[in-house]
């Protein structure tokens, strides 16, 4: 997510993060502390731009007057104090997360689903007198290993979260008005458990993505001790080589069904070495009139995720939906071939 522009003064609060530049959404209001903005307006989801409904006195020092770096310290009692009339004023319930000494504070909302999300910074001090705390990248300690070589990862494509059935359509809503994503498209397609439903969002510039996807007719379970795959879908200029680069550093990639392919080179007239390729590394390619969308997985890691090498050509907006049965046949296939 891109840091977006204030309509603030210089000395107000400015820790706030969204996906737009538009200063007026309610999703930005939401981030930008839970209390009032700057004109006095309330940023609930439902109706932004209402005069605030809170009387408690707490909500003011968020919204209407600067923030003190010295009683906005990491730790400090005076921030934890305002944080938790806060709370108490939105009827949020607490979120128990400890943080250890040194350790960056992350701004956390929970979504419907129960996954968290962290609003961080990438930049700050470090010191014993830091006012914000060190940025993220501080929790992660350095090892004396020398780095490996790059697989010609570029960055995050999109993100794939499975939401409960409840609260599929709370779960748009909420990543709307927080993050201010808008919906990009709707797919529905069968699985080898029923039928899944999916709800991609975005910014206008595709800088964050997500992938929502419920399941709305179900039997039986997705696999063997998996109740809901999550994914995180890596971008790349090069699947193949990413990929074979991928394969060669001991990432289990995922084995697509030998008949996929033959359909395959029927449908897009790919030549005969390609094909090859795209058997020997697992990809599924879907195409539209925009562009192609090519995709290697990975087996389930752990419990319940799995990584995705994706590259895009053209101007493709879609998630690779229609190769998306045959990518949850194999991963089941692979889940019960290891027991």
């Amino acid at each position: 997510m891109a840091r977006g522009t204030s309509t603030r003064p210089p000395s107000s609060r400015t820790a706030w993060w969204s996906s737009s530049a538009d200063s007026s959404s309610a999703g930005q209001y939401s981030i930008r502390g839970h209390g009032c903005d700057a004109r006095g307006a309330c940023p609930s989801w439902w109706k932004p731009g209402k005069p605030c409904r809170y009387s408690d006195p707490s909500c003011a020092p968020v919204g209407h007057r600067p923030v003190r770096a010295e009683d906005d310290g990491v730790g400090g009692e005076q921030h934890r104090a305002r944080r938790r009339r806060r709370r108490a004023g939105l009827c949020a319930s607490s979120v128990p997360r400890a943080t250890g000494p040194g350790e960056a504070e992350f701004a956390e909302i929970p979504a419907p689903d129960g996954t968290a999300l962290f609003l961080c910074r990438t930049s700050g001090d470090a010191g014993p007198d830091a006012t914000h705390g060190p940025p993220w990248p501080h929790d992660f300690v350095g090892v004396d290993e020398a780095p490996a070589p790059g697989t010609g990862i570029t960055g995050i494509d999109h993100v794939g979260l499975t939401q409960p059935y409840d609260a599929f359509d709370e779960a748009v809503l909420f990543h709307r008005a927080v993050l201010g994503l808008d919906p990009v498209g709707d797919g529905e397609y069968a699985a080898p458990f029923g039928l899944v439903r999916s709800r991609a969002l975005a910014d206008p510039r595709r800088r964050v993505r997500l992938a929502l996807t419920v399941s709305v007719l179900r039997r039986g379970d997705w696999s063997p001790a998996v109740a809901d795959p999550q994914y995180v879908a890596l971008a790349c200029d090069d699947v193949l080589a990413t990929a074979a680069a991928a394969r060669a550093a001991g990432v289990p990639l995922l084995a697509v069904p030998a008949n996929y392919h033959d359909d395959l080179a029927a449908r897009l007239d790919l030549p005969a070495d390609t094909v090859a390729a795209y058997r020997e590394l697992g990809v599924l390619h879907d195409r539209d009139a925009h562009g192609d969308y090519l995709q290697v997985c990975t087996e389930l890691l752990g419990g319940r995720l799995f990584l995705a090498l994706v590259q895009r050509t053209g101007t493709h907006d879609g998630h690779g939906w229609p190769d998306a049965p045959v990518r949850m046949a194999a991963h089941r296939r692979s889940r019960l071939a290891r027991g």
